[in-house]
């Protein structure tokens, strides 16, 4: 194999290895083991060897495109999992249309040039080829519903909802095809040089039947006492942590992180890091959806949860992410402390969430906030201060110096942009406003929380 092609292969193992997929090279008569899946087969299907070339070979029935002879593949299993898989081009029929059979005598070596073979076409057919493959990953999350579903249209057993649940939280999801499909089709030309590369896509097909033939054998995995108990634990622990974070209880909450429930979960990844992360990940998720019972707007959610899954996947050691659950449970908490909005009636929840979406508009006012939720401006006032016990106006200002105070924290930008960003323009308006919600200055509390 050239030097570049060499280059090109080590570049993509590090590239996928860098966004949180498994890849390694393999050969095609390989067995899918759990370095490469993760553990289902290994867990669901203990006696049943099924190769990397079974990721490959066309189906019979179900959706497909593109040619299956080409080198380039993004494969749908069972699961529902994707690989991408790369034929490399110095093993047999890298090349499709040049085999030589037994006995015709040839000018020069095959061995000489890539992709020419010598031996039977049933040989040539068989021959094992090494490939590079990454994955798994969902192309879009799979909710319990869906779990749910495809367990009874199988026929397996419901004692296998616990695992595909955990088993797809840890997943990495990519959306969008094209993501993939141009790093493909670089990669090929990088190795074949050929201009007409095309990626074959080989989409899982319906094997309810091949699945419920097999549902015996998935009903007789052997669950003891112990681990069953185990899982219901957890998964109860995992109900009262949510329940804990949507009352912002920050310490009751971080009491059952720390205990074994939450860590007790297999190991999947192939490092202690990325493991580490795909928990934390999950403890991310748990964290949003118990703020998300505490009535928080989405808006508000996603911003938390984006920065913590950044914050998530820049950590490099352990050290970093045995720092972030504590962090991650007091932020939500302090989130839901501040935005509760469970005990307000439909119509003031309706105009909290509008103020918190529009906040940064600096012509937000009672009158502008009454004709968007069609309401008499004196009805909402009163109504208002009745279940916030705040005005219109205070809790607007309140809610704009706390997102300023974020800002502050976690950002360089000046005051005045700040001020601006927060929607209110005039900064000394916004310096008397801060020191009334804090106490002091904005640049006297910069200088506080920096020291």
């Amino acid at each position: 194999m050239r030097e570049g092609q060499q280059t090109a292969i080590q570049m993509t193992l590090e590239f996928f290895q860098r966004i949180g997929l498994n890849c390694s090279l393999r050969r095609t008569d390989a067995p899918i083991t759990a370095e490469i899946d993760l553990g289902i087969r290994q867990h669901l299907l203990p006696t049943k060897r099924e190769p990397i070339a079974s990721l490959l070979n066309p189906r019979k029935e179900g959706p497909q495109t593109g040619n299956a002879g080409s080198p380039l593949v993004i494969s749908e299993d069972r699961f529902e999992c994707r690989y991408l898989i790369v034929r490399l081009p110095e093993q047999r029929a890298s090349i499709p249309g040049i085999f030589v059979p037994a006995g015709v005598q040839l000018p020069v070596d095959p061995g000489e040039y890539e992709g020419i073979t010598a031996g039977t076409a049933q040989e040539s057919e068989n021959a094992a080829q090494q490939v590079l493959i990454a994955g798994p990953y969902l192309p879009s999350p799979i909710s319990l519903s869906h779990i749910r579903g495809k367990i009874r249209q199988y026929a397996l057993p419901e004692s296998l909802l616990t695992y595909f649940a955990q088993y797809f939280s840890t997943l990495p999801v990519q959306s969008q095809t094209e993501f993939f499909e141009p790093y493909l089709l670089s990669l090929g030309h990088a190795l074949y040089g050929a201009e007409e590369l095309s990626i074959y896509f080989r989409a899982a097909s319906d094997e309810s039947d091949h699945f419920r033939q097999e549902a015996d054998a998935l009903s007789e995995i052997a669950y003891s006492d112990k681990t069953r108990e185990l899982l219901q634990l957890r998964y109860d622990k995992e109900e009262e942590m949510m329940n804990h974070i949507a009352e912002g209880n920050a310490e009751a909450a971080a009491r059952i992180e720390d205990g074994p429930y939450f860590h007790s979960m297999e190991s999947r990844a192939p490092t202690r890091v990325r493991d580490t992360k795909n928990k934390m990940v999950i403890l991310n998720t748990l964290c949003r959806k118990g703020a998300q019972r505490a009535g928080i707007h989405p808006v508000y959610l996603d911003e938390l949860s984006r920065r913590m899954a950044v914050k998530i996947e820049n950590a490099a050691t352990i050290s970093e992410l045995e720092r972030l659950p504590r962090e991650m449970i007091r932020k939500y908490c302090f989130l839901v402390q501040s935005l509760d909005t469970r005990m307000f009636t439909p119509t003031i929840r309706k105009a909290v969430n509008y103020i918190d979406e529009h906040c940064a508009d600096p012509d937000l006012s009672l009158q502008t906030l009454a004709e968007a939720l069609q309401m008499n401006k004196s009805y909402l006032a009163s109504t208002f201060h009745r279940e916030t016990n705040s005005t219109v106006i205070s809790y607007l200002n309140a809610l704009r110096i706390r997102r300023a105070c974020l800002k502050l924290n976690t950002t360089a930008d000046s005051i005045g942009e700040i001020a601006a960003s927060v929607g209110i323009p005039n900064l000394n308006y916004f310096t008397r406003i801060f020191r009334k919600e804090k106490g002091l200055t904005p640049s006297a509390y910069r200088k506080m929380i920096r020291s």
